[in-house]
């Protein structure tokens, strides 16, 4: 593979210019800045994982896991990893059907009165649609 001998010259006026607007960037300066930039490697590293949860939603999340766990009966630290990530996935899975069906639900409330169709499953349909067609992206996006 070959490199452009070029690509990492620069003139000596890139370089002062470079070092000028370096002057310009020097960091939080508040004591609130920085304590808000003491998280940015907790909150945007690769690795770095933050929960938030009820704590009921924590003691259900906790059974699920443990169930999931057991029925996988992993083996050492790479399927034990494995394990729960596919405990993680399922869980998210659940709560994202659960979304999905309390969204309908609500529209459901919100619309069962606009429609008098005789017929409980019409209506159940319209509302569906409408609240649907209020807000595709978000369904789009619980999807994903």
């Amino acid at each position: 593979m070959q490199t452009n001998p070029h690509a990492h010259d620069s003139s000596e006026s890139q370089r002062e210019a470079n070092r000028a607007n370096a002057q310009h960037s020097t960091g939080p300066r508040t004591d609130a800045g920085k304590s808000r930039s003491r998280l940015n490697a907790t909150r945007h590293g690769l690795t770095g994982q933050f929960f938030v949860l009820t704590e009921d939603d924590r003691l259900a999340y906790q059974t699920f896991e443990a169930g999931m766990l057991a029925s996988l009966k992993p083996q050492g630290t790479e399927e034990s990893q494995l394990a729960i990530s596919i405990a993680q996935d399922h869980w998210r899975i659940n709560r994202s059907r659960a979304i999905e069906f309390n969204s309908l639900g609500l529209g459901h409330h919100e619309h069962s009165e606009d429609h008098d169709t005789n017929s409980p499953e019409v209506e159940a349909a319209i509302a569906q649609a409408q609240t649907f067609r209020r807000d595709p992206q978000y369904f789009a996006t619980l999807a994903l």
